[in-house]
C-alpha cells in the first residue's frame, strides 16, 4: 500500500487545458454534437412554414389527413355549397341572373385549377419525398459553387415576395368584387336557412377564404417550377464561370456538372410536363367558355356582375 501510494504522488498531474489545446473545429460542427444540416441551414425553412399555414404539408399522415381535409373542404365543398344557395334578384340588380352565371364559370375554373394543383403537390410529395428532392436539393446546395449558392438564396428571397405579389393584388380586387355581388346583386338562400344568421356576410367570408386556398395552391406549384428551372440556369451559368482561366476547373468536373444538370432538366421536363398540359387545357378551355357565356348575355356587363371573369382572368394569366 505504500508503495502505490509513493508511486501515485510521483505522478505528475495532468496539465490544465488551455485555449491552445482546444479542438480546433466548434463543437456544433462537430458530428457529436451538431444537428443535421438539413435543419441548421434549411434554405426551405420558409416554404415548409407556409405548406403548413396552408394545410399543404404532406410529411406525415396526420398532416396528409389534414391536406386532404382542408382541400375537399376549401376547394369543393364550401364553392358548391356557396354556388347552390346564389339566387337571381332583379329587384337588386337588372344583371343579377347573368352574375351568377359568370360566378358559376369562375368557380368551376377556380376548382379545376386547384385540383389540378393539389394532385400534382400530392404526387410529387410522394414520388419525390419531400421539397428538397422536388428541387432537386437532395445534398443541399453544397456540391454547386459560391456563385450558385448565393444567388439560389436570393431566389428564394424572392419567391415569397413574387407569390405575395401576385396574390395580393388579385385578393383585394376579389374581395371588392365579393362583396358588391353578394350585398347588391345577388340574394343567398341556403338549403336549410337558420333565423338570424347573416348568410351574405358567411357567404362572403367562405368564398374569399376558398378563394385564396385555391389560387394559392396554383400559385405556389407554379413558384415552385419557376424555383427549380431558375436553379438550372444558374448552375448553366455556374458551368460557364469555370470555363474561366482563373477558374481552372478540369474537364471531368465541367463534365459531371453538365451531367448533373442534364439529368434534372430531364426529370423537371417530366414532372410538370402533366400540370402544364392540364392546366393548358382548363384555362383555355374556361376562357372560352367565358367568351361565349360573355357574348351570349344581353346584359350590361359591369364590376358588379362580370367581375368574377377579370379576376380569374387575372389570376391565371399573371402566374410565374
Amino acid at each position: 500500500m505504500a508503495s502505490e501510494e509513493e508511486q501515485s504522488s510521483l505522478e505528475e498531474p495532468s496539465p490544465p487545458r488551455t485555449p491552445m489545446s482546444w479542438p480546433s473545429q466548434p463543437l456544433l460542427l462537430d458530428p457529436a454534437y451538431a444537428r443535421s444540416k438539413s435543419v441548421i441551414h434549411d434554405e426551405l425553412r420558409s416554404f415548409r412554414v407556409f405548406l403548413q399555414w396552408c394545410a399543404l404539408d404532406h410529411s406525415s399522415p396526420a398532416a396528409r389527413a389534414a391536406s386532404y381535409t382542408a382541400f375537399l373542404a376549401l376547394a369543393l365543398a364550401v364553392p358548391a355549397a356557396v354556388t347552390a344557395s346564389l339566387r337571381a334578384d332583379a329587384s337588386l340588380s337588372p344583371a343579377s341572373a347573368s352574375a351568377v352565371t359568370f360566378n358559376r364559370v369562375a368557380t368551376l375554373t377556380a376548382s379545376g385549377l386547384a385540383a389540378v394543383s393539389f394532385v400534382t403537390l400530392a404526387v410529387f410529395f410522394r414520388r419525390c419525398g419531400g421539397l428538397r428532392q422536388l428541387l432537386f436539393l437532395d445534398g443541399g446546395l453544397r456540391d454547386d459553387t459560391a456563385f450558385v449558392r448565393r444567388r439560389y438564396e436570393r431566389e428564394l428571397d424572392r419567391a415569397f415576395r413574387l407569390l405575395a405579389a401576385l396574390l395580393v393584388p388579385a385578393l383585394c380586387v376579389e374581395a371588392a368584387h365579393k362583396a358588391v355581388f353578394f350585398f347588391s346583386t345577388v340574394r343567398v338562400e341556403p338549403p336549410l336557412p337558420l333565423p338570424h344568421v347573416p348568410w351574405r356576410g358567411v357567404a362572403l367570408v367562405a368564398t374569399v377564404a376558398s378563394w385564396v386556398y385555391r389560387t394559392g395552391v396554383f400559385l405556389l406549384v407554379c413558384v415552385l417550377f419557376r424555383l427549380t428551372c431558375e436553379l438550372q440556369i444558374l448552375r448553366f451559368e455556374g458551368i460557364y464561370h469555370m470555363f474561366d482561366a482563373e477558374a481552372c476547373a478540369a474537364a471531368d468536373e465541367i463534365f459531371v456538372e453538365h451531367r448533373r444538370i442534364r439529368t434534372q432538366l430531364l426529370a423537371t421536363s417530366h414532372r410538370y410536363r402533366v400540370f402544364i398540359i392540364c392546366c393548358l387545357v382548363t384555362i383555355t378551355v374556361s376562357q372560352l367558355g367565358a367568351l361565349l357565356v360573355a357574348l351570349s348575355s344581353k346584359d350590361g356587363k359591369s364590376f358588379a356582375n362580370s367581375g368574377d371573369l377579370l379576376v380569374r382572368t387575372e389570376s391565371t394569366t399573371m402566374c410565374p
